[in-house]
């Protein structure tokens, strides 16, 4: 999952509505689109290994005052954050406008 991350931040791989062609818009929304599914696979089992792991484990308090829980609960809601905004189609612009007050 950060691999797929820091791969997403190369220019040659983002989004540029700017650049002319069909086959490398094509190519570079193809590429985009495995990324973003390999990442979900990558989350959706790190979720899966969570839940495991707070299912199975003797305190459920202990678990959740864990440094390294709290990291990788931080680590997954990020994402859950973003999938949400985005079925919302709320824009970066929207987003101060959402978050008022």
């Amino acid at each position: 999952s950060i691999s797929v991350f820091c791969l997403g931040t190369l220019p040659t791989l983002k989004d540029q509505s700017n650049r002319q062609g069909n086959a490398t818009g094509t190519d570079e929304k193809f590429v985009k689109k495995i990324f973003n599914y390999l990442e979900c696979v990558c989350i959706g089992w790190f979720t899966f290994e969570i839940a495991v792991r707070f299912t199975v484990c003797p305190s459920k308090l202990q678990f959740i005052k864990d440094f390294i829980n709290i990291i990788d609960f931080a680590a997954t809601s990020f994402f859950y954050t973003d999938v949400i905004l985005d079925s919302f189609d709320v824009r970066e612009e929207n987003l101060s406008e959402l978050l008022e007050f």
